[in-house]
């Protein structure tokens, strides 16, 4: 008797536990949201694209058309975009960066095409995250401020966030 309810309960456990791995699974896919055990929200962030990974879609532009833009990498890995709007400083959501080891970001400068590994795009690390007032159960005050270890010198890959009436 003691055998079949110990043989019943590994499967039920077995079964149970698949389903939970096929549900995070799925989850972690679509990046949606749950709610916790206290009543609050947890994210699921998408998951981080490999380098050379296939789009789906894709939208030619022009070289250096938005010299602006950052890409941020996380353990050889893009995940997000910023923007330089200033010689040592990226804007990006700090949804972004929190919960991440900032001194692992790395911000590429001037990359049009991710797969063409023959240019070397300017790279520089962060060294301080701001992001105060941030929260993750509702995403209020989503904006969060790099410090680049290093000043960005302006080239035609690499500008500012333009000013009004730039573009």
């Amino acid at each position: 008797m003691v055998k079949c309810l110990v043989i019943l309960l590994l499967a039920f456990t077995f079964t149970s536990a698949e389903d939970d791995i096929a549900k995070s699974a799925d989850r972690e896919q679509r990046g949606i949201f749950t709610k916790n055990f206290f009543g609050g929200v947890w994210g699921n962030r998408p998951p981080l694209l490999e380098v050379n990974q296939p789009r789906t879609t894709c939208t030619c532009i022009a070289p250096n058309e938005f010299p602006w833009m950052a890409k941020l990498n996380y353990f050889k890995r893009f995940y997000c975009g910023g923007m330089l709007i200033n010689d040592r400083y990226v804007m990006t959501a700090a949804h972004c960066v929190k919960g991440f080891m900032w001194f692992m970001i790395k911000v590429t400068f001037g990359e049009h095409n991710r797969c063409n590994t023959t240019v070397r795009p300017e790279t520089r690390f962060v060294i301080r995250v701001i992001a105060q007032n941030f929260s993750l159960t509702n995403f209020d005050n989503d904006i969060a401020l790099l410090r680049l270890n290093e000043k960005v010198t302006y080239t035609s890959e690499s500008k500012l966030l333009p000013q009004d009436g730039e573009l």
